[in-house]
């Protein structure tokens, strides 16, 4: 039986990126509420994805950036920037954002950028600048319209101070980016312990998962190696690609220690999907020195393999040009 070959791989902590691939598909069907967990093995079976969590999240964070970047460069060009050097930040954001207008908003628009823009922002931030849980931001935006004809109409009884609100409220969904990334190794583990320890349990296969989860940040890193390199198909047709990458937890600090995560280059911008507290030189073999420079780029280090002695290590792509980075 290859499962429980694959989780005991995972037990005697012997595994590389191949055997947590393998293991993937082959769980893939018994996976349940691991949604996060399903979503890693179904990039496994269709590396190009124009569906599921990480799609919807990059599909609205690119809608967002891409329609705020053009609507910065029309004012550029049209001369608006600088005939107005006189007026306010909001004189101009409101124009960026008049790509969706309040009354009517067209479907695929209310869907991708404020509908699932709702998901992406921290719910902290709508509690700080309105004082309303995200509950009550979907419950405010999704009541105020009826849905006709490819579009989002208002409806008329949203008027006065119910609809200035809601008005503010959508430019604040559209017009906030964070550089948060979508998904977290914490949100993997869980997942991964849920389903792992049903699956030995439902399977009857006796292995010890208390000894198989000192191994999960190394199954992390055969994960997000995995992920390097697969598309998304956005809603403007354009393609988006995944890449393996290091970031500081904080880079207005001091501290250069670098954490391994995945990002997605889309083709004017690029920001993160996974983050993880997995430091980068555990699994490569260069100084934090040296990895400093390839802080958000692509890195060459992209293979989770076992070196000699059998530890899991990231390693380089022989086809990799330093001079492309």
């Amino acid at each position: 039986m290859y499962l429980l070959e694959s989780l005991k791989r995972l037990e005697n902590n012997t595994f590389d990126e191949r055997d947590i691939k393998l293991l993937l598909i082959e769980i893939r069907d018994l996976l349940m509420d691991e949604s996060f967990l399903r979503e890693v093995a179904d990039f496994v079976a269709h590396p190009e994805r124009a569906r599921g969590m990480c799609h919807i999240t990059i599909n609205s964070r690119y809608g967002k950036m891409k329609f705020a970047d053009e609507g910065q460069q029309r004012l550029h060009d049209d001369g608006t920037f600088a005939n107005n050097t006189d007026k306010p930040w909001p004189f101009f954001s409101d124009q960026i954002l008049s790509y969706i207008q309040t009354p009517q908003i067209k479907k695929d628009l209310f869907e991708i950028i404020i509908k699932e823009g709702i998901e992406e922002i921290p719910e902290h931030l709508f509690l700080k600048y309105y004082k309303i849980n995200k509950h009550k931001v979907r419950t405010i935006v999704f009541s105020a319209y009826n849905r006709a004809n490819g579009y989002y109409q208002i409806k008329p009884e949203i008027k006065g101070r119910d609809y200035l609100f809601l008005d503010d409220l959508l430019k604040f969904i559209r017009g906030t980016t964070t550089g948060i990334s979508a998904f977290n190794d914490v949100d993997l583990k869980k997942d991964l312990i849920t389903g792992i320890s049903r699956i030995i349990s439902e399977q009857k296969l006796g292995l010890d998962l208390e000894i198989i989860t000192n191994s999960f940040d190394s199954v992390i890193v055969c994960i997000i190696s995995i992920l390097h390199e697969a598309t998304f198909k956005m809603f403007d047709g354009t393609t988006a690609t995944s890449y393996l990458t290091i970031s500081r937890a904080d880079p207005l600090k001091e501290d250069k220690t670098q954490y391994l995560s995945l990002n997605v280059q889309t083709p004017n911008f690029s920001f993160p999907i996974i983050s993880t507290n997995i430091i980068a030189t555990t699994y490569i073999e260069a100084s934090n020195e040296n990895l400093v420079v390839y802080e958000g780029m692509r890195i060459p280090w992209n293979y989770a393999s076992r070196n000699e002695e059998m530890k899991l290590v990231l390693i380089k792509n022989s086809t990799y040009d330093d001079e492309t980075k």
